[in-house]
C-alpha cells in the first residue's frame, strides 16, 4: 500500500525492493514444507502442481489488475495487500507444520560448504542461473523483437499467453513422463530447449514462427523446472531443505536480474549476437547439469529407469551423495 503513495525514484526503488524481497521470502519455506509432506517418488508431480498454481495466479493477475485500474490504481495495491494478508492467515492457521520431530540446528555457513563440496548442487545452481537468464528474455528481448518485426504489443501479449497456457495445461500431465527420466537428463534437456527456443527467435519473422519458438522454450520449462525443484529436495539434508531451496531460488533470481541488463545490452548492440548468446547459454546450462557422472564421492546424480520410476538411492553419511543401485 505504501508503494502506491511513493513519490520520487528513491522511494519507489526502496519500496519496490522491499516488496520484492517480502514476496520471495515464503518460497524456500514453502518448498521445504512441500518436500516434508510429499513422498520422494511423488515430488516431481507435487512441484508441478505447485508451479501450476503460481502460473495460474500470474496469468490471472494482469486481467484483474486491468479491471481494478479502470476504477483506481490504488485498488490494485489494496487488493494485493488484502490477498497477501489472507494468504498469510491461511498459511499460519491452516497449513501443516511439516516434520513433527525436531531437527538439529543448521551450522552457520553450512550451505556455502555444501555448495563447495557437492558438485551436483553446484552444477544445478549454475545451470539454473543460465536457464532462467535465457527464459526471462520473454519479458526483455522478446517484446523488442516483436516490435522490430512490426507487430503490436497485443501480439506480444498473445505470445506470453502461449507460454502461460502451455505451462498450465501440460506441466502436470508431463510429470507422468519426466518422472521416468534420469533427473539430470530431464533438467539438462529442458535447459537446452529453452536455449534453442530463444536462440531461434532471431530466425523467426512471422507470428507462427514466433509462437513456435516460444512453445519450444516452454516445453523446456515444463520438462526442467518441476524436476529441478524435486531434485534439490531429494539431495538436501533434512535440516537444510529450506536453505537448499533458497539457494535454487537465489540462482533463479540472479538469472532474472541479469536478463534485462545483459540481454538488453546485447540486443541493442547486435540482435543476432544476442540470440546466438541465448542459444549458447542455454546449451551450456543444459550441458553443465547433464554432464556424465564423474568417478568419486558426491559427484553423481540420482538416476531413474522406466522399470523403476522412483529414484533408487542410498543415503551416505553426509546425506547429499547418492549411489545408483
Amino acid at each position: 500500500v505504501a508503494l502506491s503513495q511513493a513519490r520520487g525514484l528513491v522511494a519507489l526503488t526502496a519500496l519496490a525492493g522491499l516488496a520484492g524481497l517480502a514476496a520471495e521470502l515464503y518460497r524456500p519455506a514453502a518448498s521445504a514444507l512441500l518436500t516434508d509432506l510429499t513422498p520422494r517418488g511423488e515430488r516431481i508431480t507435487a512441484f508441478a502442481v505447485y508451479r501450476t498454481a503460481i502460473n495460474a495466479g500470474i496469468a490471472a493477475g494482469p486481467a484483474v489488475a486491468g479491471f481494478l485500474a479502470e476504477k483506481s490504481f490504488l485498488w490494485i495495491f489494496l487488493g494485493d495487500a488484502a490477498t497477501s494478508l489472507v494468504f498469510g492467515l491461511v498459511a499460519f492457521f491452516a497449513l501443516p507444520r511439516g516434520r513433527p520431530e525436531p531437527l538439529p540446528t543448521p551450522t552457520p555457513g553450512g550451505l556455502l560448504r555444501a555448495v563447495r563440496a557437492d558438485p551436483q548442487l553446484r552444477r544445478l545452481l549454475i545451470g539454473m542461473f543460465g536457464a532462467v537468464f535465457v527464459l526471462f528474455q520473454i519479458a526483455t528481448t522478446l517484446p523488442l523483437r516483436v516490435e522490430a518485426l512490426g507487430f503490436s504489443m497485443a501480439t506480444y501479449g498473445l505470445l506470453v499467453s502461449v507460454n502461460g497456457l502451455m505451462v498450465a495445461a501440460t506441466e502436470i500431465p508431463a510429470t507422468s513422463f519426466t518422472v521416468r527420466l534420469p533427473p539430470r537428463l530431464a533438467i539438462g534437456t529442458g535447459f537446452l530447449l529453452i536455449g534453442l527456443g530463444f536462440g531461434a527467435m532471431g530466425l523467426a519473422t512471422g507470428f507462427v514462427a514466433l509462437t513456435a519458438v516460444v512453445a519450444l522454450a516452454t516445453i523446456g520449462e515444463v520438462l526442467a523446472m518441476p524436476v529441478a525443484g524435486a531434485f534439490v529436495a531429494d539431495i538436501a539434508p533434512d535440516d537444510m531443505r529450506g536453505r537448499y531451496q533458497g539457494a535454487l531460488g537465489a540462482a533463479a533470481s540472479l538469472g532474472v536480474a541479469a536478463a534485462p541488463a545483459i540481454g538488453g545490452a546485447l540486443y541493442g548492440w547486435q540482435p543476432a549476437a544476442a540470440f546466438l548468446s541465448f542459444a549458447l547459454v542455454g546449451t551450456a546450462a543444459g550441458a553443465v547439469v547433464a554432464l556424465p557422472r564423474a568417478p568419486g564421492p558426491g559427484s553423481g546424480f540420482p538416476q531413474t529407469t522406466g522399470e523403476n520410476p522412483v529414484p533408487t538411492v542410498e543415503n551416505h553419511v553426509d546425506n547429499r551423495h547418492y549411489d545408483v543401485n
